[in-house]
């Protein structure tokens, strides 16, 4: 029988990160998106997440520092102790992993734009690489697209000068060495051999080869109309992916499935393979010391049973195993480490897989979680009980809403929350009047306001709703009459209102409604807003002006544009403001407190071949008449939003690797020192030490540090490459 891991139990933050000048930290649960790729070196791990972050770990997988190439990493190689990776370029590390320098393409002077729902970086003068590999001499391949045309480039042992070699003719997923065979994944064809572009195993959808010497195993997909639903096929190939062998059945047997699919796998350099797999019921991953003669079971999780030896910190119990489902990626060591990664958790093994630990968090002595490092959700905000500024509510995408009693050290999941619903968290507020009430804006959307998430069907089709708490958010409950099943991205208080309680809410594709008897009863409000609003945020003045902020309905010349509206009735009628010339795709507002024609707004940019239209952020001093150009280096600003206690501060986060900070109301904004991770969507203040903040991620949770600013830093479009320094 198997011994049940010992629960690893922290009495502080796992991760303990003091701010300094330059440095920051990440906070939160752990985990909680996808991750993939991972990798074991001599003194290291090392994971993937897919929306752009990495985690390396020298310490077997007990602490986490984050890796950031400014755009997601999908591929990469360990060769004894230094990774090389592809992400923008390919990227090579030091022994340590804390620096990494551009190795292709290998002109310093490259530029890169940004673009998109996710600013996303590209190449302008130089080749984009797809897919890339190292032999087992250090022989580099690269395949990069430029102009059109898509090439093979290589680079011999020693050598740092890249060759172009002949023109590919599809778009490879992957590039594999056998040995010094070179292998290609074709997302169209399955296993090719990349020289003579002979197919040796067909397939689509989840395709994958691994060697180690002399040896190669595959998995290769037979049915195509589902590719993320795992390969049908294992196979086994003893001279170098000349000729296969199929093994399927054994693996089938071990987990006694005939339907069983296998989603990836890993080998050492000895042999050892090991495979996860899913079928309707059951998940988990097997190993194979015979060449796939037989198997035996490492781990096995039911649909609502989780595995006796893995211990997991909070994501199994919170969601159930099924959200995690079968590993994405597998690593194994000629010693006895073992990873495996899914759609929230790094599981490690140093038992050669007896039992298993989830490394993506640590519980406290008090029961609740902390991240040891790994931060791999996306965070919309952290909001202090003005009662009590140690109890912090944290609203994230996919693991919803947590709160923390200990000022964002540790954290314990909503409860409450209608399933439905348990996504995503927009928003939480809490009431000025009554202490330990707080609404918040849920949704079982994530990723709003994109225009990705509506490119195929109507925000309509949202779920979602507002939910109450009386205890500062640790449960919660539904009671928000009048509110359609809708994704809620944001609820507003209007602190003037004092006994009566009036609310305001954002309905996505619905409009404003509000509520006078403190949440409980809401209206439709928006007489005068355009149809089928995509309203995403409100923001009040003052003298209780509010502005509503709509966003862009997709990106190109065509598409509707966002925009601003405004309404000095407590929300009963609304009018439009007039945006920035050129300016399509408003992201906040905010007004002066002091001035109440001062108003300071974001905006997202997207690149276009003939012209670039504005974004950054733009002042108005008269009420939104005519507007002036404050920060152009940014093109790409998510949110602003003004620090409570120094009003004449302004801080401004986007998706261009840096955040901003103002000290004169708006008129000029410098970065932020040392903040330096691609996607940031907005800045709060902490409220308990002066001078920090807390700056919520896509992709990488919520980070807290120092806001000092730093007038020579850059933006990734005005310093690339730049070396990596983590």
């Amino acid at each position: 029988m198997r011994r049940r891991p010992k629960v690893r139990e922290t009495r502080a933050l796992a991760l303990q990160f003091e701010a300094r000048s330059q440095g920051w930290g990440l906070l939160g649960p752990g985990g909680g998106g996808a991750l993939f790729l991972p990798a074991i070196g001599k003194n290291y791990i090392f994971v993937t997440c897919d929306m752009g972050p990495a985690f390396a770990s020298l310490d077997a997988g007990v602490t986490w520092r984050l890796v950031d190439l400014d755009a997601p990493i999908l591929a990469h190689e360990s060769r004894s102790d230094k990774v090389r990776a592809l992400s923008l370029g390919v990227w090579e590390s030091n022994s340590s992993l804390t620096e990494w320098r551009l190795i292709f393409p290998s002109d310093d002077r490259a530029r890169v734009a940004l673009e998109g729902d996710h600013a996303e970086p590209h190449f302008v003068d130089a080749p984009h690489p797809i897919a890339f590999a190292e032999s087992t001499r250090g022989h580099l391949s690269v395949v990069a697209s430029s102009n059109e045309n898509t090439k093979l480039f290589s680079r011999a042992p020693g050598s740092d000068v890249w060759v172009a070699e002949n023109v590919v003719h599809y778009q490879p997923n992957a590039l594999v060495n056998v040995g010094e065979a070179l292998f290609a994944i074709d997302p169209e064809r399955g296993i090719v051999n990349f020289r003579n572009d002979q197919v040796i195993l067909p397939s689509r959808g989840t395709t994958q080869l691994v060697a180690t010497e002399g040896s190669a195993f595959a998995i290769t997909n037979e049915n195509a109309d589902d590719p993320l639903s795992g390969a049908t096929d294992l196979w086994y190939s003893q001279d170098e992916a000349r000729t296969f062998r199929k093994v399927t059945g054994a693996l089938q047997a071990a987990v006694a499935s005939k339907q069983a699919r296998i989603v990836s796998i890993a080998v050492s350099s000895k042999g050892t393979l090991i495979a996860s797999f899913k079928t309707e019921e059951r998940f988990g991953v097997v190993e194979s010391t015979d060449h796939c003669a037989s198997f035996t079971a490492l781990f096995i999780d039911g649909d609502r049973k989780p595995a006796s030896n893995v211990f997991d910190p909070w994501i199994a119990n919170r969601f159930e195993p099924s959200w995690a489902d079968a590993p994405l990626g597998l690593a194994i060591d000629d010693d006895q480490t073992r990873v495996a990664t899914d759609y929230g958790r790094v599981l490690v093994s140093h038992d050669s897989g007896q039992s298993w630990t989830g490394a993506y968090a640590a519980r406290t002595s008090a029961g609740a979680v902390t991240t040891t490092g790994i931060n791999t959700t996306t965070a919309y905000g952290v909001h202090a009980d003005p009662f009590d500024h140690a109890r912090i509510i944290l609203a994230s995408a996919d693991i919803g809403g947590f709160v923390s009693e200990d000022a964002a050290r540790s954290w314990a999941p909503c409860s409450g929350v209608p399933r439905a619903w348990r996504n995503t968290m927009y928003w939480a507020e809490f009431d000025p009047h009554v202490r330990g009430r707080v609404l918040a804006a849920v949704s079982d959307t994530h990723d709003l306001p994109r225009p990705k998430m509506w490119r195929r069907k109507s925000p309509l089709s949202f779920r979602g709703g507002i939910i109450h708490s009386e205890d500062g958010g640790r449960s919660w409950h539904h009671r928000a009459k009048g509110i359609p099943d809708a994704a809620v991205t944001q609820v507003l208080t209007d602190p003037a209102s004092g006994g009566h309680g009036r609310w305001f809410a954002c309905v996505l594709g619905h409009g404003i409604f509000t509520s006078t008897d403190g949440g409980e009863t809401w209206a439709q409000s928006s007489t005068g807003l355009s149809r089928e609003p995509t309203v995403w945020s409100l923001s009040r003045a003052e003298d209780g002006t509010l502005y509503a902020v709509m966003a862009r309905r997709a990106e190109g010349d065509n598409a509707l544009p966002g925009a601003v509206f405004v309404s000095s009735s407590n929300g009963t009628n609304w009018r439009a403001l007039a945006l920035p010339k050129n300016v399509t795709g408003p992201t906040s507002l905010i007004a002066d407190p002091f001035l109440p024609k001062r108003l300071v707004l974001s905006a997202w940019g997207w690149h276009h071949p003939e012209r670039n239209t504005q974004g950054g952020i733009f002042v108005s001093d008269d009420s939104g008449d005519t507007w002036k150009r404050v920060l152009a280096r940014d093109n790409f600003i998510f949110s602003i939003s003004r620090d409570p206690v120094h009003t004449k501060r302004i801080y401004a986060t986007g998706f261009s690797g840096t955040a901003w900070r103002s000290d004169d109301a708006g008129d000029t904004f410098l970065p932020i020192r040392g903040f330096r991770y691609k996607n940031a969507h907005r800045a709060f203040a902490d409220r308990i030490n002066d001078g920090y903040i807390y700056i919520a991620t896509f992709g990488a949770g919520l980070w807290h540090g120092l806001a000092e600013t730093d007038a020579g830093a850059k933006t990734i479009s005005e310093e690339f490459p730049r070396r990596r320094a983590m």
